[in-house]
C-alpha cells in the first residue's frame, strides 16, 4: 500500500458517475457519516487524522456484495471488472471505508479508505468528499473516487482492467492501482494469487446471489 503512487496518462471515455467539478452532475445521494474522526483540511503532507479504526456497518461478505451492486449497477463496470476490483479491495480494508493505517506511507503518513489511499491521493479523495458534500469515510463516494482515478491519473490500471476477461484477470489488472509491496511479481506473488482467488470467489457469490 506504501507504494501507491499516481501515473498520468489520460482519461478514458465510460458513461459515469463523475466529479461535478468538471460538470457532471452526481444526483442526489443519501449520505451517512460514519466518520467517528476529524477528516480535517488535506492540506499537510500527512493523513490528518487520528484515533482507532472505527467498526464497518455489516458484514464483509455484505459489504463485498454492497461494492459489486454499485460498482455495475451504478458505475457501469461488468461483473467481471467489478470482482476484480472488490477483491483487491478485500485485502486493502476489509471492505472499511474508515480502516486507518497510520504511518503506512512511513512517518506521519497514513492510509485510509477502502483502496488505503495516502499522501497525493489521500489528499484528491479528501477534496472529492468536499466538492461533493460527503463524507471522505463515505462507502460509495470512495467507489466513486475509484472510478475518478481510473479515467484520469490511473488509467494504466484501467487500461488493463479493461481488456480482462476473467475476475482473476481483472484482479490482477486492479494491482496496477494498488500498487502494493511485491505487485511486480504478477501473477507469481502469493499476495497476488490470494486477490485473483478472492475476486473469482465474490464474482460466483454476486452471481448466484443475482
Amino acid at each position: 500500500k506504501s507504494s501507491q503512487l499516481p501515473f498520468v496518462l489520460g482519461s478514458f471515455p465510460r458513461t459515469e458517475i463523475a466529479d461535478p467539478a468538471v460538470g457532471i452532475d452526481l444526483g442526489t445521494r443519501g449520505v451517512v457519516d460514519r466518520t467517528s474522526f476529524d477528516p480535517g483540511s488535506g492540506e499537510s503532507g500527512a493523513a490528518p487524522f487520528s484515533g482507532s479504526t472505527p467498526p464497518a456497518p455489516g458484514t464483509t461478505s455484505e459489504r463485498e456484495l454492497q461494492a459489486m451492486d454499485y460498482l455495475v449497477n451504478e458505475l457501469g463496470y461488468s461483473p467481471v471488472e467489478a470482482a476484480g476490483i472488490v477483491g483487491n479491495l478485500l485485502h486493502e480494508s476489509t471492505m472499511n471505508p474508515n480502516e486507518l493505517n497510520e504511518n503506512d506511507a512511513g512517518p506521519g503518513s497514513d492510509s485510509f479508505g477502502l483502496a488505503q489511499w495516502n499522501e497525493g491521493r489521500l489528499r484528491e479523495l479528501q477534496a472529492y468528499a468536499r466538492r461533493t458534500g460527503s463524507s471522505v469515510g463515505d462507502f460509495n463516494t470512495q467507489l466513486e473516487f475509484i472510478q475518478l482515478e481510473l479515467n484520469s491519473t490511473e488509467a494504466r490500471a484501467r487500461r488493463r482492467l479493461e481488456s480482462a476477461t476473467t475476475p482473476s484477470e481483472a484482479a490482477l489488472a486492479f494491482t496496477y492501482f494498488e500498487r502494493f509491496q511485491g505487485y511486480e511479481q504478477g501473477a507469481s506473488g502469493a499476495e497476488t494469487r490470494e486477490r485473483m482467488a478472492d475476486a473469482e470467489r465474490i464474482f460466483n457469490a454476486w452471481n448466484s446471489r443475482n
